[in-house]
């Protein structure tokens, strides 16, 4: 049985993937009657709905020197945490694992880490680190099998895999779907919207009908809009900026398509199978969109990198409604598999697990 626990990350007040989950986690958990805290660095301002038994608390400190900032910030943490006395303290992000980690040891509450990011894909002194540090934890969370193997031994054996919950309304998709491909994520290389943009090139010269529309911000926003000039694309591709309203925008698209190199679980496109919109993505490092897609069943996987076979996923479902159509009906069934009572209830199982295994 889990009464008390607490969350530790970065912010809560940005939109972000990791946020997100936290925020629907807490909400979920405190809706169960769970005594629910959330732990920040700086701002307990928070960008998504919060159930309001869940408190907030910020760890800020004064201090401007460096090294002795991240010191006085970490011990507040464990103070903070000491005197929450949680049954379960739960990081997410590399650097709040790592904290999270060295800065709580000997406290009684189990101390749970949870990875966003596929661990191969860390770098500099945190890839050397992670692997010495994480196994310190009472357990972990992983996105994926993939990225649970990347560690061994007894640590990866007392790790969990848990998916990220499909948050809020999943609109309903027209009858007759628009005959455009939409993709969401930020415009940052590991998206490879570039090979997107000229796969869709060649589907175009079939299929004039079709645009493709982008949607999601970043520091590639101008190389992009470049590219689709330089192909002649600039009145069939829209770079589509930010939006609220992703869902309902992209609602009755054709198809969706991601051409990431790495992923960890992807929001976007959990969203959009979910939505029964006929979706295509490669088969990322991380494992996500293997996890999310049986390939020909509720969706298409490619290959990393191959502009090729996007472009002929592409125009297979433009030109076989059956297909398209069977793909998407099949792919709604993950509302059920992704609800958040469903992913909630995994974690809390697991957490009670943990603590169980702690106080042994």
């Amino acid at each position: 049985m889990v009464n008390k626990v607490c969350f530790f990350t970065n912010k809560i007040f940005l939109s972000g993937g990791a946020e997100r989950v936290i925020c629907t986690l807490a909400s979920n958990f405190a809706a169960r009657g769970i005594d629910t805290t959330i732990i920040t660095q700086e701002s307990t301002e928070c960008g998504y709905p919060l159930h309001p038994g869940v408190k907030v608390v910020a760890t800020r400190i004064n201090c401007k020197i460096p090294g002795l900032r991240l010191f006085v910030r970490c011990m507040k943490l464990r103070k903070v945490i000491k005197d929450l006395a949680p049954d379960a303290a739960i990081s997410f992000m590399v650097d709040n694992n790592l904290f999270l980690s060295l800065f709580t040891l000997g406290l009684p509450c189990a101390r749970i880490g949870s990875d966003r990011i596929f661990p191969k894909m860390v770098t500099g002194i945190r890839a050397k680190l992670c692997p010495v540090i994480y196994p310190l934890t009472d357990g972990f969370v992983f996105q994926t099998e993939e990225a649970k193997n990347c560690f061994g031994g007894k640590f990866r054996d007392r790790s969990a895999v848990i998916a990220n919950p499909l948050v809020g309304n999943i609109p309903e998709r027209a009858e007759m779907p628009g005959k455009y491909v939409v993709s969401v994520g930020r415009l940052t290389k590991q998206k490879r919207h570039d090979l997107l943009i000229r796969a869709f090139g060649q589907l175009h010269k079939v299929h004039p009908e079709y645009s493709l529309r982008i949607y999601g911000g970043g520091e590639l926003q101008a190389p992009l809009q470049l590219l689709i000039d330089e192909l002649g694309l600039s009145q069939s591709v829209r770079l589509m900026g930010t939006s609220k309203t992703v869902l309902e925008d992209i609602a009755d698209a054709g198809m969706f398509a991601m051409a990431s190199d790495y992923e960890g679980m992807p929001n976007a496109l959990a969203e959009a199978i979910a939505l029964g919109i006929p979706s295509i993505s490669t088969d990322c490092l991380g494992g996500g969109a293997a996890a999310l897609i049986r390939d020909g069943v509720n969706g298409l996987l490619i290959p990393i990198g191959d502009e090729q076979a996007l472009a002929e996923a592409m125009t297979k479902l433009a030109e076989d409604e059956v297909l398209a159509a069977k793909l998407g009906e099949e792919g709604k069934k993950l509302k059920q598999t992704l609800s958040v009572d469903a992913i909630c209830r995994q974690w809390l199982d697991y957490i009670a697990q943990v603590v169980e295994r702690k106080k042994r």
